[in-house]
């Protein structure tokens, strides 16, 4: 089947309390990750994608957030640390 920008497709497993829904998309690789890609056994190739993908997501979102962390820090005035020490306090007896 030929597709302009992406193929879809739903496919719905139903486990205890698990729905997947998987899409297929077509997207262009570099030939040296092809080539690793044709050394993970067929059965397992989208499975090995999802997992690197899903991997590269988080890892990048937590960079995202290191950074604008490191923005504000640059924005706000030091704590003090008696503060710091009465915020934690102040946290695990509202947890409580």
């Amino acid at each position: 089947m030929a597709c302009g920008g992406s193929c879809a497709s739903v496919d719905i497993t139903t486990h205890e309390e698990e729905v997947t829904v998987s899409q297929r998309v077509n997207f262009l690789i570099d030939e040296d990750v092809y080539e690793l890609l044709q050394k993970v056994p067929q059965g397992e190739r989208s499975r090995t994608v999802n997992i690197a993908l899903r991997e590269w997501v988080e890892t990048r979102r937590w960079r995202e957030a290191a950074a604008r962390m490191d923005a504000l820090r640059g924005q706000l005035p030091p704590a003090k640390r008696g503060d710091i020490v009465r915020w934690i306090r102040e946290d695990r007896e509202s947890a409580h």
